[in-house]
Order: structure tokens, then sequence, then C-alpha cells
């Protein structure tokens, strides 16, 4: 799922979001974002004219933004699949409608 989101970019990550109805899925999906929105930062900074001094920022303040739903993703991934056992039938169909 995480490659899809990656290489379609917004489209892929709607369609996961809509489609997909588990916890790897969604969380992938959220994660092949993020790296996608650096992805794409990087290529419009260094393709274009838009990339001067005055904003230079902006590009790097993007691309952290993209890097941390990278890393939010897996980290909230991990925290859920290691706690899945513990829950309980209820606790576990929430977090699959919720996530």
């Amino acid at each position: 799922m995480f490659s899809v989101a990656f290489l379609f970019n917004w489209i892929g990550f709607l369609l996961l979001m809509c489609f997909c109805h588990t916890v790897a899925s969604r969380y992938g999906a959220l994660a092949g974002f993020g790296l996608s929105l650096a992805k794409w930062t990087l290529i419009v900074k260094h393709s274009t004219e838009l990339a001067s001094h005055e904003n230079s920022w902006l590009w790097w303040l993007i691309m952290a933004f993209g890097i941390l739903i990278c890393v939010r993703a897996v980290i909230q991934y991990l925290n859920i699949k290691r706690g899945w056992r513990l829950l309980s039938g209820t606790a576990q169909e929430r977090l699959l409608f919720f996530y």
C-alpha cells in the first residue's frame, strides 16, 4: 500500500484511504503520502525558478513536514501493532473503523 501512495501521490493516497480498511494499509498510505510530499518538494525546488533565496526556508519546511508525516505514520502503526493483542474485541473494531 505504501508504494501505491508513493507512486500515485494524491490519487493513490485518497483511493487507499477510501477503499482499504486495515490499519496497515491506511498507515502505509499515510507514510507513502508523506514521502511523496518530500519527493515532490525536492523535484519542484530543483526544477523551477521558484526556488529563490527568499523562500528557501519554505521548501525545507514542506519537506520536513512530509518526512514528519511519514515518521508519525510508522510510529503509530508500530504502537498499534505492538498493543493489538492486548485490546478487547470492541477496541480492535473501533481502531479499524476510526484509523
